[in-house]
């Protein structure tokens, strides 16, 4: 209550309220409870962005949700499309790349956009280095990601979580299929 009431009186401007990694707490009921409240009372003036790896379930996200009051953002609208990823590496990065390769870079990276700025970063390192040469270096590329995952995302993890990841990841590789 203090806080919405605090919101409500010292700003009459258009503000974010920024929860970010609530994947790590969205099953802590009293989080819950609270946010649910909070959004039931939000000041008009006040927008929340919740940013999650898990999507969850509330009371009052679920009415926001079926009263299209609920902006969600998923993994499909985060990965480019292949006309996007045209665009992009015409616009952005000056590199004309025919359909074909477009739809091999889409193939390749899923239209991620770390794995399509990797491509960039290759091309930019190696200017001589053909698109279509690039693009059948799988074993390359993958090794690339892992090495970037390993060190942006595995090391940023405590001692204890980091052995835990190591000794359970027993597959060297997994599809699908």
């Amino acid at each position: 209550i203090t806080l919405v009431n605090s919101l409500t009186a010292h700003f009459d401007q258009p503000r974010l309220l920024i929860l970010d990694d609530f994947h790590r707490v969205h099953q802590v009921g009293e989080i819950i409870q609270i946010l649910d409240w909070l959004l039931e009372h939000l000041p008009p003036h006040l927008h929340i962005v919740i940013a999650t790896r898990q999507s969850f379930q509330s009371p009052a996200i679920n009415s926001l949700r079926v009263k299209g009051n609920l902006l969600e953002i998923g993994k499909e609208e985060l990965k480019f499309t292949t006309d996007e990823i045209a665009e992009l590496f015409q616009s952005q990065y000056s590199i004309q790349i025919d359909e074909s390769e477009v739809l091999k870079l889409y193939e390749k990276t899923e239209g991620w956009a770390i794995g399509l700025q990797m491509v960039w970063q290759s091309i930019q390192s190696n200017p001589e280095l053909d698109m279509q040469l690039l693009l059948e270096s799988q074993l390359e590329f993958a090794d690339t990601l892992f090495d970037y995952l390993a060190e942006e995302v595995l090391l940023r993890q405590d001692k204890q979580t980091q052995d835990f990841l190591i000794q359970t990841s027993i597959l060297s590789k997994l599809e699908a299929n």
